[in-house]
Formats: C-alpha cells, structure tokens, sequence
C-alpha cells in the first residue's frame, strides 16, 4: 500500500495500535525434516484509537486482536533471521505504537473465505507522530501516503484520509470484501 489512494480504497480501517506481544508460529514437521521454512509471525495489538474508517462499511474494530505481521526465516545455511523484504512498512515491536491500515477479509480469492482482521501496512508512530520509531520499509516507504503523513501528528492521517477517494473501479463495491475490491482495481 503506496498511495493515498491505496489506503483510502483498500483499509476497512486506519486504527492507532499498541504492539502488546509477538508470538512465533509453530514449523510443520515437514518443514522441519526439510531443514528450511518460513516462520510466520504474529502480534497482539491493542488498538487505542480509531483514526479513520471506511464510510461504506459499518462494523466495530476489536479493542485487541492478533494479526500476522513479518516473518523469519530459518534453513541449513542461515541462522533464524527476520524477512525484511515481507515487511507490511514496519516489523511491529512489542511496546511500540503504529498507524496500521487493517481490513476484516478471506485475504484470498474467494469472498466467502473464513474471514480474519489483517494488516495491510503498520507504520510507526512512537510519541503519536507518523515516523517515530521503528523504521519504516519497503513499498511503503516511498508512497504518496507516507509523504503525506510522515513526521507529523497521527491525527493528520485521519485528515489525509477524509480527503481521499478510493479507485474509481472500486467505488461500487467498496462495501464489499477487500479481495472484491482488489479484483476491481486489477480489472481491465
């Protein structure tokens, strides 16, 4: 997620966390035999603050969920290592507050897939500025909405959003799944 308009058509909400704890998933016997894997990450967040919600969806965020965020890495010839290039803009670290854009969604193909809350992108905000902390990563980094935000008060995200419309092929279904929403966008 890059753009503004990134987040204001594919976030079901922009939410002020705190990370409460991070727990590593378990390796499969398989992957283990194998000698490599990917670990797969999960963090508990408190959420302190709704700064922004999508207007055509109408449901209450948790107070706390856990979210998969970041992973590791570990095989014959590497050392357990963090997988900074599968970053979602920040790692998440325990006692640390972020901007996280969130969606509630199947995250695949289908719309009717189990639906779980997910991170689509978390950018530090220690001190309540866009910034502070941590730093941030990947395509994140260099989007419109970081420029837009960066070193300044998180309550200035939820102006930048409000100004904001999502992708004109998303319009008609924004009430509808993120992976719907996706498609729309991805469509010729």
């Amino acid at each position: 997620m890059e753009s503004v308009q990134d987040w204001a058509t594919f976030a079901d909400d922009v939410v002020l966390v705190r990370v409460l704890s991070e727990e590593k998933m378990a390796v499969s016997e398989e992957e283990r035999a194998a000698g490599e894997s990917y670990i797969p990450r999960t963090i508990t967040v408190e959420v302190r603050r709704t700064l922004w919600s999508q207007p055509a969806i109408d449901r209450a965020v948790p107070l706390t969920m856990t979210l998969e965020q970041g992973a590791w890495l570990f095989g014959r010839d590497r050392p357990e290592r963090r997988v900074l290039a599968d970053l979602k803009g920040s790692w998440g670290q325990v006692g640390h507050d972020y901007v996280a854009a969130i969606a509630y969604s199947g995250f695949g193909p289908a719309e009717s897939a189990k639906k779980k809350w997910g991170v689509l992108t978390m950018l530090p905000a220690d001190g309540g500025v866009v910034g502070n902390g941590e730093a941030i990563v990947g395509d994140a980094l260099t989007g419109s909405f970081v420029s837009a935000v960066k070193d300044a008060e998180v309550s200035n995200v939820t102006k930048v959003l409000a100004a904001a419309s999502p992708y004109p092929k998303a319009v008609k279904v924004m009430d509808r799944d993120l992976s719907v929403r996706a498609s729309s966008v991805n469509s010729e």
